[in-house]
């Protein structure tokens, strides 16, 4: 269910779009423009600033672009379990810089990546020292992530929780959040992007309190 007032948020990431022309790998890469988003309906957007020990190259101008255009911007960091925690919190800081530190920018880490890891415990005392280093304030998972890896670290709760739970009634909020409790949900990914003009014909779409 749906909050009564909700704002809609957006994924936007190297390979979704760019909000700006530039050339990726020495293809045309025509970006959106910011005002089809706000056509959309979308006041705020998560923007990777950086995955494992790479900086999106994307993530300066589609930031500025969006704060242009009066849309919130959370940066976030794609974490790699297998690269070290402090390789990970250089490369997300020297992403987003001083400047959006200093902002008051709210900060995410996204947690998803099961493929590259076996299933195993103890992954979330370097998630903990990572989001301790960069301040970071909201935890992006989804309910398998949890059940794959958690291991009673019920110190996650004080991390305001982005749960992805897609084409479903309402989220299913894992331990040790409670029940209903979450930051923002991310509740498609199914959306056609080329509406809200993206350069992928699918976007991933978020909603939280206004």
């Amino acid at each position: 269910m749906l909050p009564q007032k909700f704002c809609r948020g957006i994924d936007i990431n190297l390979w979704n779009t760019t909000l700006y022309h530039i050339n990726v790998d020495s293809r045309p890469y025509v970006g959106a423009k910011v005002d089809k988003l706000i056509l959309r309906g979308v006041k705020w957007a998560t923007v990777r600033a950086s995955a494992g020990s790479v900086i999106d190259r994307t993530f300066e101008r589609n930031y500025q672009s969006l704060v242009s255009g009066g849309i919130e911007v959370i940066p976030y960091h794609w974490y790699n379990p297998k690269l070290g925690y402090i390789e990970q919190v250089h490369t997300f800081l020297q992403a987003i810089g001083p400047a959006h530190l200093s902002a008051g920018a709210k900060l995410m880490i996204d947690l998803e990546d099961t493929k590259t890891i076996k299933a195993y415990k103890g992954i979330f005392a370097d998630v903990g020292r990572w989001l301790a280093a960069t301040d970071a304030q909201l935890i992006y998972l989804n309910p398998d992530f949890m059940r794959r890896y958690w291991n009673k670290e019920y110190w996650l709760d004080q991390y305001p929780l982005v749960i992805a739970h897609w084409e479903a009634p309402a989220p299913k909020v894992p331990i040790p959040w409670s029940p209903g409790c979450w930051y923002a949900w991310q509740y498609t990914t199914l959306e056609d992007g080329i509406s809200f003009g993206l350069t992928t014909k699918e976007a991933a779409l978020y909603v939280k309190g206004c």
